[in-house]
């Protein structure tokens, strides 16, 4: 008869890895629901585990100095989508390389996970990045090491999420839009009329002005995400009709020019630069979230991540679930754009 693993009790409970571990090894900072910590424990029972207890001598005594970065893809990925965390990942590996760990940087195909090539590995992290929610369950089970998700809206307290405040940085965006177009629809009337006649006009200045507002209503233009959490925290304050998301270059110039006027928010600098062709430098407001911020237009507005302040807070989390400093981390610890200005 084969040796019971935590894995198979994690299989039978229907918990990731890590809860089994918690549970089993009684650490009481971790918050789990005494139903199913009593499940565990009665599985575990039932099918007479016996710890590893020259394993159990090593936690929190010896480390591997090896952490993985993995993100998700497709056969059919577009380029813009690749890149999208390429500088992020290469930020992340540099300030863990400058801490003396070695990194794994691994892909793996979002709708089939593989991580043979990790799970062989002894490793003191993991990174993932834009997950689905069910996938990272199915991953997650599979290692009982702290797991930091990037991008990513995981109902799981367990988990520690660092995310990108899209919500904050379109709020910012839709200001700079509305604060330039309230600035070109002002105007002057003549001194020189009465006060019925001034009056008049102003009202139906009034009038055209919020008419040209409505109209200035901005689209969106994304790129996908695996995550659907991470999705509807972009596209949550829009219209589905004023959301491009993006799947060809033909495409996204028949959405623009059917809009031809009207001002774009873009998350992502790879998709404004596609986009510059058919509207006006000054009608956009970029969110840069790949470190190629250099590639804009003259005269587009621009709202920048700092890849290496969003690494810098992933490790620090890291850090702390290494020490087991639980209740030091925020379930979300997320970060906002570093810059946000009007390019000349």
């Amino acid at each position: 008869m084969n040796k019971v693993t935590m894995k198979d009790i994690a299989e039978a409970a229907n918990v990731s890895l890590a809860t089994v571990s918690y549970v089993l090894n009684n650490n009481t900072k971790q918050k789990i629901s005494e139903e199913t910590r009593q499940r565990i424990l009665d599985i575990s029972k039932e099918l007479q585990y016996v710890p590893n207890m020259a394993a159990r001598s090593l936690v929190g005594n010896t480390s591997s100095k090896l952490v993985a970065i993995v993100t998700l893809k497709n056969h059919n990925d577009k380029p813009w989508h690749r890149s999208r965390y390429h500088d992020l990942t290469m930020k992340l590996q540099e300030l863990l390389n400058e801490q003396g760990y070695d990194v794994i940087v691994a892909g793996t195909d979002s709708v089939q996970v593989e991580l043979d090539i990790i799970l062989k590995r002894k490793l003191d992290a993991l990174f993932i990045m834009d997950v689905p929610e069910q996938h990272f369950f199915n991953i997650s089970r599979k290692f009982t090491v702290p797991i930091i998700v990037i991008d990513s809206y995981i109902e799981d307290k367990m988990f520690r999420k660092v995310v990108s405040d899209y919500r904050s940085a379109i709020k910012r965006a839709r200001e700079i839009i509305a604060a330039r177009a309230s600035g070109s629809h002002a105007g002057n009337t003549s001194g020189g009329m009465s006060g019925k006649i001034n009056n008049n006009i102003n009202e139906r200045t009034s009038e055209g002005m919020n008419e040209q507002l409505a109209e200035q209503e901005p689209f969106l233009v994304t790129g996908k995400f695996n995550n659907d959490g991470m999705a509807n925290a972009v596209k949550e304050s829009f219209r589905p009709e004023h959301v491009y998301e993006m799947e060809t270059r033909e495409g996204l110039e028949r959405y623009i020019r059917a809009r031809r006027g009207n001002p774009g928010i873009f998350i992502n600098e790879w998709l404004a630069v596609m986009a510059a062709p058919y509207m006006k430098a000054e009608d956009m407001v970029v969110i840069v979230n790949s470190g190629a911020e250099y590639l804009l237009p003259s005269g587009v507005r621009r709202i920048v991540y700092d890849n290496e302040d969003k690494a810098r807070t992933a490790i620090v989390v890291m850090e702390k679930l290494l020490r087991k400093e639980y209740d030091e981390i925020e379930d979300y610890n997320f970060v906002g754009p570093s810059i946000g200005e009007s390019a000349d």
